[in-house]
């Protein structure tokens, strides 16, 4: 897995992003991530605290995730154009998400969850 595309707002939200396996996320200035499994379903952790994930739906989360479902939302209609749907069942479970990224003048480089820079 690699991702594929990215989109820079780190001077507000984050680093939005789009995985080879059409999951999208977001890794937030507050190193906390969030990752849509499906158009309905995702996943959060706080990189910082090392809380066990939360998995939930854009129906049904906690109120204080309000705010990052709604750049979540944003960025995944960014990235829609020419993505294939998801099938639910693929994501038993933590699905692959960034865990750090860097960027230089000439470069960025993403360390995926599952290791692969």
């Amino acid at each position: 897995m690699w991702v594929k595309k990215w989109v820079d707002y780190t001077s507000k939200y984050g680093i939005g992003y789009c995985i080879s396996n059409d999951a999208i996320g977001v890794y937030f200035n507050d190193q906390s991530s969030i990752l849509s499994v499906s158009n309905v379903k995702f996943v959060y952790s706080d990189l910082k605290r090392k809380d066990p994930p939360i998995h939930a739906t854009t129906e049904e989360y906690p109120s204080e995730l309000h705010k990052k479902i709604s750049i979540l939302k944003h960025f995944r209609s960014h990235f829609e154009r020419g993505r294939r749907e998801s099938n639910d069942s693929d994501y038993t479970d933590l699905p692959v998400y960034i865990k750090r990224w860097v960027q230089t003048r000439h470069a960025i480089a993403f360390k995926l969850s599952n290791k692969t820079v």
